[in-house]
């Protein structure tokens, strides 16, 4: 199955491509559709993501390797799953961030709750994150 992408103007919804236009063109006039929707994700923000993750592991003398680094964010960012092992214990499991398994306005709200778990952890100052991430 193949994804329709829309636009939004105003109170309407404008097919943004071809095969979109017509998904839509098939729809009845007046007929009630459910829809499930998403942002796509955006390639260049996942890239900024990176760089804010190079740049903590830098503020930091705990953690040697991004991938470690990552996962450590990810989880205290809140974007985990909880596994409870046979014997009763309790794991942490970071969420993917892939692109199929993340959409954009999830994905947004971990980059944000990053920032803040570097600022809570590292002494860092918002507007120097800010600076820092003006770069990439």
């Amino acid at each position: 199955m193949r994804t329709a992408f829309v636009k939004r103007t105003w109170s309407f919804l404008k097919p943004a491509d071809e095969f979109s236009e017509e998904v839509i063109r098939k729809i009845p006039a007046g007929e009630v559709v459910r829809i499930t929707w998403s942002r796509p994700r955006n390639y260049k923000f996942h890239k900024r993501y990176f760089a804010l993750l190079k740049a903590g592991l830098e503020l930091q003398d705990f953690f040697d390797d991004l991938d470690t680094f990552r996962y450590w964010l990810t989880i205290k960012s809140g974007f985990f799953n909880t596994i409870i092992t046979p014997s009763g214990d309790t794991l942490l499991r970071p969420k993917s961030i892939s692109f199929a398994s993340m959409d954009e306005d999830e994905f947004e709200k971990l980059y944000s709750k990053t920032i803040d778990v570097i600022i809570e952890n590292f002494g860092v100052a918002k507007e120097d994150v800010e600076r820092i991430l003006e770069f990439v």
